[in-house]
């Protein structure tokens, strides 16, 4: 079964992960792996594909975009994929459209994120263009899923949903009671992450008297904005920010526990990295984080844009090892369960297969 997957930079991000870890984790003997990117593939993900992953880019001019679709659609000609699957808003367009013109016989595009930016013209392309040559759509989490049946983007029947995944460690990391307590912040440093809520809660944390410092890994424009609030709070020598790193797990393994504030999100591939590495979590109780973590067992959940309530979950989990080994574990052993790249490649996998197969029988017919 040859398979190409579309996305349209491998520079940082969730989806770019995923689609990394999808190429790498599919068996080569049973899938042909195709990857077409629309700009340099000279990146940290890039790096970490795998040898046997057939590579391809396609070039997308400021004003080009019937220009890249047309040699897209040349290209996939000549490979003759019996699957597309295309990533976020504008490469599900360009994909579809060309995989149409190439007639290949399942695409799926996928959503990533809530999408609240998209405007009448996007809802319109959305519902009469993606959705309709799509074979099927895919959600990253149910409330991605329930978000664009509501806008009435894609018909509830032709939407599934298959959460990200992750690679699982060997092993674990190793708890203890130790000071200060590194807790880390990990993601682009965006409003959606409502980071200066964390650094007030963090400032409630060091005042209750936990010697404790944050760590803030990742970079993006609010970085200056975050850096004055610092300054403000009194908490410069408390916090760091070491900027983006590409070896994540490596800085996971010194947290003892690992934060999101977000007030918008889908399911954060770097929350499931945490979990893996069995770093215990506290959450807002946000977009798709519910769907993975059940409060007071894999992590602790808290309402979005309260500082207060966030700064007694973290001095909770700070204060208390034998908390912090418990639900680390749990948190790992959930994720290995349900979000690891074999669980998640293989429904992949399975899917493809079914609709081949359905297609198959309807062409017969």
């Amino acid at each position: 079964m040859k398979v190409v997957e579309v996305v349209g930079s491998l520079q940082i991000g969730g989806a770019e992960n995923q689609v990394v870890q999808l190429l790498n984790g599919w068996d080569p003997a049973r899938i042909e792996k195709h990857l077409v990117c629309f700009t340099d593939m000279d990146t940290h993900f890039s790096r970490a594909l795998r040898a046997d992953v057939k590579r391809h880019y396609v070039k997308l001019p400021r004003h080009g975009q019937i220009g890249c679709i047309v040699r897209l659609a040349g290209l996939l000609r000549r490979i003759r994929p019996h699957v597309v699957q295309a990533h976020m808003f504008h490469t599900n367009l360009y994909a579809v459209l060309a995989a149409y013109l190439a007639r290949v016989p399942i695409v799926i595009t996928t959503e990533h994120g809530e999408n609240f930016w998209k405007n009448t013209i996007h809802h319109l392309i959305e519902r009469y263009i993606i959705s309709l040559l799509s074979t099927l759509r895919v959600a990253v989490s149910e409330d991605i899923r329930r978000i664009r049946v509501h806008t009435g983007d894609v018909p509830g029947d032709k939407i599934v949903v298959i959460p990200p995944c992750v690679e699982i460690p060997e092993c674990g990391v190793e708890y203890q009671a130790r000071s200060p307590v590194r807790i880390g912040a990990v993601g682009r440093m965006v409003s959606a992450k409502d980071y200066p809520s964390l650094l007030r809660a963090f400032a409630c944390v060091i005042e209750a008297g936990v010697h404790a410092e944050l760590v803030f890994l990742g970079d993006g424009p609010n970085r200056p904005q975050l850096e004055r609030l610092v300054w403000n709070l009194g908490l410069s020598g408390f916090v760091h920010f070491p900027g983006f790193q590409p070896n994540v797990g490596k800085w996971l393994r010194d947290f003892d526990l690992v934060v999101f504030s977000s007030v918008r999100e889908g399911i954060p591939v770097a929350m499931l990295e945490a979990m893996a590495t069995g770093i215990p979590i506290v959450a807002t109780r946000v977009g798709g984080i519910p769907e993975v973590i059940r409060d007071g067992l894999d992590g602790l959940l808290v309402k979005s844009g309260c500082p207060d309530i966030l700064a007694d979950a973290m001095v909770k989990i700070a204060r208390d090892v034998d908390q912090r080994r418990a639900i680390g574990t749990r948190g790992r052993e959930r994720v290995a369960s349900l979000f690891s790249r074999e669980v998640i490649c293989g429904r992949y996998e399975e899917l493809f297969r079914k609709l081949l197969a359905r297609r198959k029988s309807s062409v017969q017919q």
